[in-house]
């Protein structure tokens, strides 16, 4: 079946690439990557598998699964049925015989080498490719994907927007008496509300002596004028994530306190100014550790400096003394120092951008600040 509807212009970018590998056939098993290269999000019930074929494509999703097929690629999808009242259906047994029904009608297993994302191949597809030579294909959609189209840009920067929406009830909900699971509670329907619709959520809601073990979920914990606590949000809102990080004083904060605060605050925006292209991540992240150094508080920084996002929450390329990868212009990457001292409290700031000519642009437009509303 020819393509006919708008796709992604990344999906012809795939084809080059995989043509570059001597690629001709590819089957693409993992969800994200379905999306990726095609605009549908499949739902998390049903298996899904896009089949390309030279200039042809086809679409394997469960019928339950139409509402979420993009209008571009609505005319390239062979359904299966999913559910029924009638029998149950054993869904991965269906998809199978569709996968193989779609394979012999798009001629996949006449093609040499196939292209196959290896980790993500599910056994139950491998009969659809026969004999023929499987050629990870993998490394090609990553290295694709550092790289972010404006459209997956926009994608980031609405997620971006409800983390913000979810910092501002925070600030609001984060006073004496409140237990963490009541400050989520706000902090998650400030979420939906912005995003407008369910979304995957998560993050980092820690107070008081449990803000200087760096993170973890809230719990029944009441805080305390004094205590300190760390809100680090990542949604996904129409397939891509955001990552963003402010701490408030609850009621009020110490010197100290403020001291750490302002300590983190200098090293994101240090970290801040060393993006730009051709710069190194690890690079970035001596950049950030070297103002912790500075005021002697290099101890206490004990994680990474940030990470890209984008289809996960942690993308190429890592923050981390390791990683030598490379800035490039159109790298969606988070900064994140923070400082954990006993009996202080935890610091933790971050921001989302976007690598530019010149540069970085911030992509969070929540403002900065160490004080909660008074309680």
């Amino acid at each position: 079946m020819s393509s006919t509807g708008l796709q992604p212009p990344r999906l012809e970018r795939f084809r080059a690439g995989a043509q570059e590998l001597g690629v001709a056939a590819a089957l693409i098993s993992s969800p994200r990557h379905v999306f990726y290269l095609t605009g549908y999000l499949p739902g998390e019930r049903s298996p899904s598998f896009l089949l390309l074929r030279g200039p042809e494509m086809l679409l394997v999703a469960g019928e339950s699964d139409r509402p979420r097929v993009a209008p571009g690629v609505e005319h390239d999808v062979e359904y299966y049925e999913d559910y029924s009242i009638r029998h149950v259906v054993d869904r991965r047994r269906a998809a199978a015989r569709s996968l193989m029904d779609a394979a012999e009608r798009l001629g996949l297993a006449r093609e040499g080498r196939i292209g196959v994302e290896i980790l993500d191949l599910p056994a139950f597809a491998e009969p659809a490719l026969g004999s023929r030579e499987r050629v990870d294909v993998t490394p090609l959609l990553r290295s694709m994907r550092a790289i972010k189209d404006p459209d997956e840009q926009d994608r980031i920067r609405r997620s971006v927007a409800v983390t913000a929406a979810g910092h501002a009830a925070a600030r609001q909900a984060a006073v004496p008496g409140a237990t963490e699971l009541e400050v989520y509670a706000a902090i998650q329907a400030a979420c939906v509300i912005e995003a407008a619709k369910p979304i995957t959520f998560d993050g980092d809601f820690v107070s008081g002596e449990r803000s200087w073990l760096i993170g973890g979920p809230p719990t029944r914990r009441v805080m305390r004028r004094g205590d300190l606590f760390i809100c680090d949000l990542f949604p996904t809102v129409d397939g891509y994530w955001a990552d963003t990080t402010r701490t408030f004083a609850v009621g009020a904060s110490s010197p100290a306190q403020r001291e750490l605060y302002e300590i983190v605050n200098r090293a994101l925006e240090h970290g801040r100014k060393a993006l730009r292209p051709g710069v190194r991540a690890c690079d970035v992240y001596h950049e950030i550790r070297a103002v912790m150094a500075e005021a002697g508080r290099a101890q206490n920084f004990p994680h990474h400096g940030g990470h890209g996002i984008g289809l996960e929450p942690h993308e190429s390329p890592m923050i981390i003394p390791g990683d030598d990868t490379e800035l490039r212009v159109g790298m969606t990457v988070t900064l994140e120092p923070g400082i954990y001292v006993e009996g202080v409290g935890g610091v933790r700031l971050e921001d989302n951008y976007v690598i530019t000519g010149d540069g970085a642009e911030a992509m969070a437009d929540y403002p900065l600040g160490l004080e909660a509303k008074a309680g």
